[in-house]
């Protein structure tokens, strides 16, 4: 009782706190991020990735896998581990547990002894790459790059070297995934019969290009006042420089021999693995991947702004922008939106008919966005996001959130028909149905509480969903307690109206309801046509309107029909009452006994029987 009373004998208090919440909770909506799932909800696995080309599948066990394998014992946070072997490839993936540890201080733990184990694979491996594999983002964008001037060769080699790392420089960019690209690569085809004429081998080409592609250290150039270092380059960067590699021959009489007296060399490009099409044409692929707790909207907006410029540094590529799952992302949140404030609406009509006074609807209304902006502001501490999970619960919540100011209201408007005073009647009535109120709102939050606590992975999703029906219903608890009250007493009115308002007496007029239906009607094909969602809701605003106006004159037909007719005989027929709840309780509980059972089981009709029996012989 004693909140309720200083809200009321501290107007100004009690206006200033919810004003600063509604100021704080409309700041945090608009820095509060937007996606499609919830952030950090990832599976903490860790991916190492080996090529070992003409390698078998026992080879890559044994001389890559098992060296990775006995690196990882006793790594921090380890669930478990399994490892693919393929011809010339092999993979091992690293399960961490999930909730425990940072997800990217567990990969670079990986990555670190991957390293480790270096020194027991072979020397020509190439090296591991390790990667994180949990994470369901989708990503940013994705791009499709082509040419009309350029080869397809020509075309990755611009996108590996130079395009690829600008565009991993954009903010909130984790990775850029490349795929259809034709990387260039020199083939060496030797002619067998000019090795046999000069007794030379396959290893001996290998061998000298190998030798002959690398940079080494040339010592230091000195000086009197000055010293330098000495590089000697010897990459190959074109097909004479591999065909003038000198060739040397173990016992070889020729020693000037080399690999363009024995081979033929071609500038050509890897074996492709995967290819990228995009209009039945070739193309390079680009997927552009957010980091894991970007906002998604706000983060495809900078990378779009990025890859303007980025287009215009290299105008021999097209750039064609294939997908973004922002776009699809603005579409589901703003149709929850939509949803959202067509459940206030329809919230706000069907308190004004039932009520029959709209300021006493509009005290009950202010709950509503009292409490979803407070709920903002907790959701921004807690690093929440604007998603599907967090505005279905905000959703879900429209009705729960006005329950405890329609109770406490309607309470406070019996006092006041008694003829108490406003401010007495306020008090006393919220005291008397304070018990109830804390009863109503304290079901909602165990029930949804330990959702919010649930572990694992599918704790990290219901998490948001759980934390917001719970704090926005606590919010809407606070505010039946302290400004329905104060504007009950201050501002609403001080009866109840007898009669049906004026308005609603209107509503009577068959010729007035036929009129606004054909205005729902055109309102609602505007809205359709010109995609104002405004018009819909006024569309749906006015049908609900009649509809609800409908039932409610027609409430007190009904309620003395159950009170004089459906009570009665429930009454008089208590075992019938009972059997038709045992069976709906029955067939419904066995719905979920025949999804598991296998082969089915027909629990219902058994038990249907047993139960008729027992109320026949009854």
């Amino acid at each position: 009782m004693w909140l309720t009373r200083f809200a009321i004998t501290r107007p100004i208090i009690t206006a200033m706190v919810f004003i600063a919440l509604a100021i704080f909770g409309f700041i945090s909506f608009l820095q509060l991020g937007r996606s499609s799932n919830p952030p950090n909800t990832t599976f903490p696995v860790v991916v190492v990735a080996a090529s070992y080309p003409g390698a078998s599948p026992q080879d890559m066990e044994r001389m890559v896998i098992k060296p990775i394998e006995d690196q990882m014992s006793g790594i921090d946070n380890f669930d478990h581990m399994t490892a693919t072997a393929q011809e010339g490839t092999a993979s091992v993936a690293v399960f961490f547990t999930i909730g425990k540890g940072n997800y990217d201080l567990e990969a670079v733990d990986v990555q670190r002894r991957v390293d480790t184990a270096r020194i027991y694979m072979p020397n020509d491996l190439n090296p591991p790459v390790v990667m994180k594999a949990g994470d369901q983002t989708p990503p940013l964008l994705d791009i499709a790059v082509s040419s009309k001037s350029l080869s397809q060769t020509q075309i990755a080699d611009i996108i590996n070297n130079q395009v690829e790392p600008q565009i991993a420089a954009i903010p909130n960019v984790q990775s850029v995934d490349v795929y259809g690209a034709a990387d260039r690569e020199f083939h060496v085809e030797a002619d067998p019969n000019r090795l046999i004429g000069t007794n030379a081998t396959l290893s001996d080409i290998y061998s000298a290009v190998a030798s002959n592609n690398l940079n080494v250290p040339g010592g230091i150039l000195t000086q009197p006042t000055q010293e330098a270092s000495v590089a000697i380059h010897s990459y190959v960067n074109g097909v004479n420089d591999l065909l003038g590699i000198p060739l040397p021959i173990p016992g070889g009489a020729n020693k000037n021999l080399r690999i363009g007296d024995v081979a033929n060399a071609y500038d050509s490009h890897i074996e492709m693995r995967s290819i990228s099409h995009y209009n039945g044409k070739p193309r390079v692929y680009i997927s552009v991947n957010p980091t894991l707790d970007a906002d998604q909207i706000k983060a495809t907006k900078v990378a779009r702004e990025q890859m303007k410029t980025i287009e215009a540094r290299f105008p021999q590529l097209q750039f064609v922008e294939e997908d973004a799952q922002a776009d699809i992302t603005a579409k589901e949140l703003w149709g929850v939106g939509q949803s959202l404030i067509e459940g206030i609406i329809l919230t706000a009509i069907v308190m004004m008919l039932f009520l029959h006074a709209w300021r006493n609807a509009v005290v009950v209304l202010v709950a509503i966005p009292s409490s979803i902006l407070s709920t903002f502001i907790l959701m921004k501490l807690f690093g929440f996001h604007i998603d599907d999970l967090s505005m279905m619960g905000l959703s879900l919540i429209i009705g729960i959130l006005v329950d405890d100011s329609i109770v406490v209201l309607e309470n406070i408007t019996r006092h006041r028909d008694m003829g108490q005073a406003p401010m007495d009647a306020a008090i006393n009535g919220r005291s008397e149905i304070g018990s109830a109120a804390v009863a109503i709102t304290m079901v909602d939050v165990v029930v949804f509480l330990p959702i919010a606590l649930l572990p694992g992975i599918t704790g990290e999703f219901l998490k948001e969903y759980g934390a917001v029906v719970v704090t926005a219903t606590l919010f809407s608890l606070f505010v039946s307690f302290t400004l329905t009250p104060l504007l009950a007493a201050k501002w609403s009115m001080k009866k109840r109206s007898e009669g049906d308002p004026k308005w609603v007496r209107a509503l009577d007029n068959r010729v007035l309801d036929i009129v606004l239906l054909g205005v729902s009607v055109l309102l609602w094909v505007a809205g359709t046509m010109t995609t104002w969602f405004l018009f819909n809701i006024a569309a749906v605003f006015i049908v609900a309107l009649l509809v609800l106006n409908f039932v409610v004159h027609r409430y007190e037909t009904f309620t003395r029909y159950y009170r004089n007719t459906l009570l009665p005989f429930a009454l008089e027929h208590g075992k019938f009452v009972v059997f038709v709840c045992s069976l709906l309780f029955i067939n419904a509980f066995s719905l979920a006994v025949q999804g598991v059972a296998n082969p089915p089981i027909h629990v219902a009709l058994v038990l249907d029987t047993i139960i008729l029996l027992v109320m026949t012989a009854l």
